[in-house]
């Protein structure tokens, strides 16, 4: 079987490359966190992590000429290198294969593709190193307080409210339905007020300035569960607020 790659926006097709093996875990790495404690039998369990995970692709090069062949593997060469900031940091880019055209990953390549047998055998590897261990859908879902997540994993979401009574209002309490996490910032707040939480950033802003010193200590930051979720806000939503929710699916 063979499969097509797409990597910063550009095909593996580009490069004459046929994607012979896609190694991908069924899940990510998850490590056990535990606590010896002297004299105790065992050890004691704290939490599991999940962590990034590696992603092999092996791949043939379509040429029987030699000099094509060193052409398109200095061409790879190029399109593989990581995209790394001012700091020297590398850049998780998009990564889709064809058999899962609707996700994609964020990945940088690393350490040694095997260039040399590649151009000796035509063929060779790239590891890909996912920092979040997680598919993504490629579009964003903008949704009510009350929706469905189509992933299998939790998801930060984006939590806009804007307010709509004349008078305003004096706070705003935002709040995942049977759990007890909420986010509470201290108003007042007048009508056309729009309040954004973040939660990926942990950033809240009221009309586009930073509001993170008005977010009440006993606030919690939650993810859209997968599955069915409802938020509720007080005041309610469709009396004082409207409420837009926009998140990105994932899947293990």
């Amino acid at each position: 079987m063979s499969y097509k790659m797409t990597y910063r926006g550009l095909t593996s097709d580009t490069y004459s490359l046929v994607i012979t093996h896609v190694n991908r875990s069924a899940g990510p790495y998850v490590e056990n966190i535990t606590v010896d404690i002297p004299r105790h039998a065992g050890s004691l369990p704290v939490r599991v992590d999940d962590r990034g995970r590696l992603i092999r692709v092996d791949f043939a090069l379509l040429t029987d000429d030699l000099e094509d062949m060193r052409d398109k593997v200095e061409s790879l060469a190029d399109w593989i290198r990581p995209v790394i900031d001012e700091n020297n940091i590398p850049q998780a880019e998009e990564l889709i294969f064809g058999d899962a055209p609707a996700r994609k990953w964020l990945a940088y390549p690393v350490g040694q593709t095997p260039l040399d047998e590649a151009i000796k055998l035509g063929r060779g590897y790239i590891d890909f190193f996912c920092p979040s261990p997680y598919a993504y859908a490629l579009s964003q879902e903008v949704k009510t307080v009350d929706g469905e997540n189509n992933g299998t994993e939790p998801t930060p979401p984006i939590i806009e409210v804007t307010v709509t009574k004349g008078a305003g209002i004096a706070d705003l309490k935002v709040q995942l339905d049977g759990t007890d996490k909420f986010l509470l910032i201290d108003g007042p707040f007048p009508d056309a007020t729009k309040i954004i939480f973040n939660k990926e950033t942990r950033l809240v802003t009221v009309d586009g300035t930073d509001a993170r010193v008005d977010l009440h200590y006993g606030s919690r930051w939650f993810d859209i569960p997968a599955g069915d979720y409802e938020i509720v806000t007080t005041p309610v939503t469709g009396v004082d607020v409207a409420t837009i929710v926009k998140f990105t699916e994932r899947w293990r």
